[in-house]
């Protein structure tokens, strides 16, 4: 995401390569901070999940999967996350998921809800325009209170497969309809594009705990 002129040239050399390399993870964790491409880690972690678990794997076992495979794309987005900070986060979310589960299924969510959520929150926790420093581990008391605030929203699209931008504040988020996320309780602009229609931008106020639809029919350029 630093008393010869023949010894002051080499330490130069040797550093500045060093000094450009931390430079550059540095505005790589920012640039990622304030754009993030949401449908490309959520497909990076699909695909590392489907190639680690067999179809006859148990939903733990899927569950480990999906984390290990969060871990991976978090850690390639922000590379100075250490990545025993993130080994701990995923034994925090083990931890806290029965109890996120079991909430989220009283208010009529379903089991893949509280997978997901999890993880919006654990990637928010750590990508995001307001993430954690990559050294603070969080705990189940910081899991839980972000999943507190968020709220779904699944957005639409007549046709389908149009490409999302949502944007609050300076934070930018993008994916492809039919989209399903879950976000900090707010209000967002959303801006639905597809080659050869006309692109639709208006506001969307996502409520914690709740489920959001935002279905549009895109109108065809004349």
């Amino acid at each position: 995401m630093k008393p010869s002129r023949v010894l002051l040239l080499a330490t130069t050399i040797l550093v500045f390569p060093v000094f450009c390399l931390g430079q550059n993870a540095k505005e790589k964790a920012d640039r990622n901070r304030e754009f993030y491409p949401m449908s490309e880690l959520l497909k990076r972690t699909e695909e590392r999940t489907a190639a680690a678990t067999s179809g006859s794997a148990t939903s733990s076992a899927r569950m480990t999967s999906a984390l290990a495979a969060t871990s991976h794309s978090i850690k390639s987005f922000n590379p100075a996350i250490p990545t025993e900070v993130l080994d701990h986060d995923q034994r925090i979310i083990a931890d806290a998921l029965p109890g996120i589960r079991s909430r989220l299924i009283s208010e009529g969510f379903g089991e893949a809800d509280a997978r997901d959520v999890v993880m919006f929150a654990w990637i928010f926790l750590r990508i995001g325009a307001k993430a954690l420093e990559p050294t603070v581990a969080f705990t189940v008391e910081i899991l839980g209170d972000r999943v507190t605030g968020m709220g779904k929203v699944v957005i639409i699209s007549d046709p389908d497969e149009a490409d999302v931008i949502i944007t609050i504040g300076g934070q930018t988020y993008t994916d492809r309809t039919v989209a399903r996320m879950w976000l900090t309780a707010g209000t967002y602009h959303i801006r639905i594009s597809k080659p050869n229609y006309v692109t639709l931008e208006e506001d969307c106020e996502v409520k914690k705990g709740k489920k959001t639809e935002f279905k549009r029919t895109l109108q065809a350029k004349p």
